[in-house]
């Protein structure tokens, strides 16, 4: 039940990220509140979703321009954030695995 919860989840977040920015905005704005004022260097992400992401750090990030590398290797809905002490890995599929081990855990306990 829960691999077919995510699955659909995963569906439904990258349809939702395919065609809402904000969607994307929100996706940059919980990667920058777990990275918590550390230099942002760089965000590698899918070539479609760039130009929205650019966009989403424009509006969230002060200071210096950060880098957006398109990787046409990436899935729509990767954000691999770097910094100059390590790297971030906000994509959606990564969130969704956390979610999974998580609820797996709870289950174990039960």
């Amino acid at each position: 039940m829960v691999k077919l919860s995510l699955a659909i989840a995963q569906r439904v977040l990258r349809r939702e990220l395919a065609i809402d920015p904000e969607a994307l905005h929100g996706l940059v704005l919980a990667a920058l509140e777990k990275l918590q004022g550390q230099e942002l260097c760089r965000v590698k992400v899918h070539p479609s979703q760039a130009a929205a992401i650019k966009a989403a750090l424009q509006k969230s990030v002060t200071g210096n321009p950060v880098e957006v590398v398109s990787d046409g290797s990436r899935e729509p809905g990767t954000a691999i954030f770097e910094t100059k002490r390590g790297n971030l890995d906000a994509s959606v599929d990564t969130q969704l695995r956390e979610i999974e081990r998580g609820l797996a855990d709870c289950l174990r306990r039960r």
